[in-house]
């Protein structure tokens, strides 16, 4: 038992390091006009049914607003060939009214005051967050728009050199509904020259799906001789399987699978 939660606290923070190899990516990655991009999935289950009796229904759907833009959630600045990204597992909610549009940088216009607690449901009204009481699952961070207005609500992280809790991802709720978002440990990088954090966009350079399985530090190589992205750490696993509609991405193409 002690080691299951010395394993699991080892797991709240994470870490990985990407190595640009050949000289050619060298020279373009590393002008000074292109930084990593990084997306970190957030689900809303699929499973979400109506609560009969209570007054609330639960929202089903795309964890976007439009299939075809995604919110990058930092934008890692390429200093050298080595880039460094970490960050813990505590998440943020927020409320925005940011129209959710390509080029969009999402303004948070009411947050949480911290960390919240996954497993927990949170009610918006009157311009703040109250802990509303246990969601339906322990994997969950439930939001209630407990106003009778449509909203657009979100979960945020934060990561190294962020500048604080950012956007993972946005969705409309509409009057009396909750939203269940799952926060994940599926990322995907890039390169872009989309240099801000809880940006909205619609395409980048191919990207590489990666879940991170443990707490161990990974390690990415990106050598267009080679291919491209190259998984270089047992902590790191690849699929194509997710089959997430990113526009102008062809997942087949673009994604490296490693097993």
């Amino acid at each position: 038992q002690n080691k299951k939660q010395r394993k699991e606290k080892k797991r709240m923070s994470y870490s990985f390091t990407v190595t640009i190899k050949d000289p050619q990516s060298i020279k373009t990655y590393c002008d000074g006009s292109w930084a990593l991009g990084v997306q970190k999935t957030t689900n809303l289950p699929d499973s979400q049914k109506e609560v009969k009796g209570k007054g609330k229904r639960r929202v089903k759907g795309s964890h976007q607003q439009d299939s075809n833009l995604q919110v990058q959630w930092i934008a890692a600045k390429i200093e050298g060939p080595t880039i460094n990204v970490s960050w813990k597992e505590q998440y943020s909610i927020f409320m925005t009214t940011t129209a959710f549009q390509q080029g969009a940088q999402i303004q948070q216009t009411a947050s949480s005051p911290g960390a919240v607690q996954v497993g927990r449901i949170y009610a918006y009204n009157d311009g703040s967050f109250s802990d509303a009481g246990q969601a339906q699952d322990k994997s969950y961070i439930a939001i209630t728009n407990a106003t009778g207005d449509d909203l657009s609500f979100g979960v945020g992280q934060q990561a190294s050199g962020s500048g604080g809790f950012q956007a993972l991802t946005v969705t409309d709720i509409p009057p009396t509904v909750t939203a269940d978002f799952q926060p994940t440990e599926e990322i995907t990088i890039y390169f872009t020259k989309s240099k801000l954090a809880s940006y909205v966009i619609a395409e980048t350079t191919p990207p590489l799906v990666l879940t991170l399985e443990s707490g161990a530090p990974g390690s990415i190589i990106y050598d267009i001789t080679q291919g491209g992205w190259i998984n270089n750490s047992a902590s790191l696993s690849a699929s194509n399987s997710k089959n997430r509609a990113l526009a102008g991405w062809n997942l087949h193409d673009c994604i490296v699978n490693i097993y």
